[in-house]
């Protein structure tokens, strides 16, 4: 099994692995509907577990979502997806990726707040599936500067997983009023965390959530999109990107693409990456000698992930699915 980006056609499975949280048969379309404007807008980030034949078996699903929606959804008391219907909707519920960028001017100022989805196939690679989901979120998610977290999740089983893994619960299935009472048969509960919980949870997991902060460096979403390859998919862009995908990572390069060199793009693009790195560097360590390898920057990237986030590639991978299936995560 592997990981890859969601595409448009694993939404259907995708709505169907998660009965819980899709739970009205009738709003099967709207459902949909709603997730693809989102991950075709750059609003939502969502990846899937695929089989050898890249059937979906799990996925998961973020969305940054405001204080005012984060609130709402805490007091309850509807499921989680009228939620996600509802904010869909409303100006400034559920953060836009661009005109305006409301998720990276969360990211660079006081963080976000995390909604996750998720649901998987039951069978007898749920462990697996589940591994591989939670090992994707931790490596998609490690450079957000994040201000809280919030999922709904069902039956005491994974009330106690979240529990042990720091969660605080909001909203209990078993207490009256914080659910509408036909959909209690779910045992739904809503958990989440901010960071300063988080931070002073010392050795638990959910720290690693909150480790990032806001980026010292700012880096053009041009920039950010094609680094993206080499940092968080770990593909070399000059032997392991085809030639005819290169195009697709940079725009206004489609006009006779044959005849350009995209692999001298990326450079000129890293060139100036490095440049921005190198330059905050400086002013931080002015007697720092750089090398040649720019091991320095590098080395920057990787201690300060932040600076390469939010995310770009997950938003071009959705609406170019030939990517999506080509290039999975690694892990």
């Amino acid at each position: 099994m592997r990981v890859r980006f969601t595409v448009r056609d694993d939404l259907e499975a995708c709505v169907q692995m998660a009965p819980q949280v899709f739970y009205d048969k009738a709003l099967r379309d709207a459902y949909i509907q709603t997730l693809d404007s989102l991950l075709a807008s750059g609003r939502a980030l969502s990846v899937v577990v695929v089989d050898e034949t890249d059937v979906p078996r799990g996925f998961g699903l973020s969305l940054f979502i405001s204080d005012q929606l984060r609130d709402t959804i805490r007091r309850g008391p509807y499921p989680i997806a009228d939620y996600l219907l509802s904010g869909a909707r409303q100006r400034g519920a559920i953060l836009r990726a661009r005109q305006p960028r409301e998720i990276e001017r969360a990211h660079r100022g006081d963080g976000l707040n995390l909604l996750g989805i998720y649901g998987w196939q039951h069978g007898m690679f749920t462990a697996e599936v589940i591994r591989l989901l939670e090992d994707s979120f931790f490596l998609l998610h490690r450079g957000y500067h994040f201000k809280s977290f919030i999922t709904e999740i069902y039956g005491p089983a994974e009330q106690l997983a979240y529990e042990r893994f720091g969660c605080e619960v909001y909203r209990d299935y078993r207490r009256t009023g914080d659910y509408i009472v036909h959909y209690r048969m779910n045992q739904p509960y809503l958990v989440g965390i901010s960071r300063q919980q988080a931070l002073q949870q010392r050795g638990r997991m959910v720290g690693m959530l909150f480790q990032a902060g806001s980026p010292a460096i700012h880096i053009p979403a041009c920039l950010r999109r094609v680094a993206q390859i080499e940092f968080v998919l770990k593909q070399c862009f000059h032997t392991d990107i085809a030639h005819h995908h290169k195009r697709l990572f940079f725009r206004n390069n489609n006009n006779n693409h044959n005849n350009i060199n995209y692999n001298n793009i990326f450079n000129i693009y890293m060139y100036k990456l490095f440049q921005r790195i190198r330059s905050h560097l400086r002013r931080q360590q002015p007697l720092l000698r750089f090398r040649r390898d720019r091991f320095h920057e590098r080395r920057y990237v990787a201690q300060h992930p932040e600076v390469l986030y939010p995310l770009e590639i997950h938003t071009l991978f959705y609406n170019q699915p030939e990517l999506a299936r080509s290039y999975a995560l690694p892990l």
